[in-house]
């Protein structure tokens, strides 16, 4: 009987585990950017992603890492500057 080669080619199946977790971070880019003014998102254009709105423009690399939920849904903050000039806190996730 002919022995199974058991390590087996299986690119295919990573590659599309990184398209997913591609899309997935599209998702999560528009959830929290779709109400900004002029807000645009592009897939696969200049970078894999590019994000804008307004006078923002951001060029966004995404690699596959390992996560807990803890460390997905870890919650930042920043003061800003906000469009009339107050100060305002800015939320984002990290991932």
């Amino acid at each position: 009987m002919a022995e199974v080669n058991k390590e087996l080619d299986n690119g295919g199946a990573e590659a599309i585990k990184g398209f997913n977790f591609q899309k997935t971070n599209v998702i999560l880019l528009a959830i929290n950017n779709f109400q900004r003014n002029n807000f645009k998102i592009y897939v696969e254009t200049e970078d894999e992603i590019v994000v804008s709105y307004e006078n923002y423009k951001a060029y966004i690399q995404v690699k596959k890492q390992k996560h807990t939920f803890s460390s997905i849904s870890k919650k930042e903050s920043k003061r800003v500057l906000g469009a009339d000039g107050k100060k305002v806190t800015q939320w984002s996730l990290q991932f």
